[in-house]
């Protein structure tokens, strides 16, 4: 799969590992933190003009449910929205569930892909939020009682810039 999107992208069929490690940070979330039994998750590629839109869901407990909060932390997000605890997760404002050393670096990781370029247009949907790393003013909680996405869904796409910006 790889190879094809570069070759999509650059019209030249190679690996290319920067791609494939974005790819399994988040597909790795996915499986490793989504509490569903089986560990099933979706990884959609859809190869567009310029460039390509990638997708991960899986159908676990969501991110929000899977943060680690202490007690205090969670007293004082009952002044927060969803959305702003869900970019704490993003930020590294909260340990992973295990409490192991050397974890949550999978949220951040992404991120930092983002941040600098490597990925665009970066959406997670999990619980009852929705974030638009690229455009803060669609990020929402949605009201109480609405539709829920139990799990957690990722888009994001790369082109040539993106590629550009991982080979330097």
């Amino acid at each position: 799969m790889v190879k094809n999107v570069i070759n999509h992208l650059t019209g030249v069929s190679k690996y290319y590992l920067p791609v494939k490690t974005i790819i399994l940070e988040i597909c790795g979330n996915s499986i490793e933190w989504s509490g569903t039994e089986s560990r099933q998750w979706l990884l959609g590629v859809k190869y567009e003009t310029n460039k390509v839109v990638f997708t991960v869901t899986d159908v676990g407990k969501g991110i929000l449910e899977t943060l680690y909060r202490r007690f205090t932390m969670r007293f004082f997000e009952t002044f927060k929205s969803n959305d702003e605890v869900l970019k704490g997760a993003f930020d590294k404002k909260y340990s992973s569930t295990t409490q192991e050393v050397n974890r949550n670096k999978g949220l951040p990781a992404v991120k930092a892909n983002f941040d600098i370029g490597t990925i665009n247009k970066l959406i997670v949907l999990t619980n009852n939020v929705i974030l638009h790393f690229d455009n803060n003013t669609f990020s929402k909680t949605f009201v109480k009682g609405s539709p829920r996405f139990k799990g957690t869904f990722y888009q994001w796409e790369i082109n040539n810039d993106c590629l550009n910006k991982l080979m330097n």
